[in-house]
């Protein structure tokens, strides 16, 4: 299955990360502030790049962050130009910036209120196991993984990350999934899943 993949930051992780995707078959625009680090993706990887982020995010079921700071944070999700300007009812929208809970908890609100999904989802594993498709993805939500849909996982699973774990606590902003699927093995079982 092809889906329409937006990422906005090409940095040391994103721009593997997104390369990931591409190869997996996906349709991929790409978004970064400077804009020959975009020029340079679309060279090495199949898909295509915009303008702004909102550009990037017209029609993309799935939309990647992965940006240096909270405030760059903000200005590519709420800004003039930010991807909620476009995103669609009904799409997921996965961070994979290192951000503070309170950026966290704003886009938690806005996608609940607006109809998409939200998934906050820090990388860990640095710039060799972006590369390498070696890094560990945390995520901090009050939805059950379950609730997104399975062509969630499959999307999380080209990037070829090494565990899919679960952690809860009932911590405002502690429910920690680690996701893993080096040997494409995934195993959900709701029992594991609370509330």
């Amino acid at each position: 299955m092809s889906c329409n993949v937006a990422f906005i930051g090409l940095g040391v992780m994103g721009y593997p990360m997104a390369g990931y995707i591409s190869k997996a078959g996906h349709n991929v625009t790409v978004y970064n502030r400077t804009a020959t680090k975009a020029d340079k993706w679309i060279a090495e990887y199949k898909g295509s790049k915009a303008d702004t982020p909102a550009k990037a995010t017209e029609g993309a079921d799935f939309v990647f962050t992965c940006v240096g700071n909270d405030n760059d944070l903000r200005e590519v999700t709420f800004g003039e130009n930010g991807i909620f300007k476009t995103i669609k009812k009904g799409a997921i929208y996965i961070d994979n910036t290192t951000a503070s809970a309170t950026i966290s908890r704003e886009i938690y609100d806005y996608a609940k209120k607006n109809e998409f999904g939200s998934l906050d989802a820090p990388v860990s594993g640095g710039q060799a196991g972006a590369e390498n498709g070696t890094l560990c993805l945390l995520t901090r939500q009050k939805e059950s993984w379950m609730k997104f849909s399975l062509s969630t996982v499959e999307v999380l699973k080209t990037l070829d990350l090494q565990k899919v774990k679960q952690h809860y606590s009932h911590s405002e902003s502690k429910n920690f999934q680690h996701i893993y699927t080096k040997t494409i093995k995934i195993t959900l079982q709701e029992e594991r899943y609370l509330h």
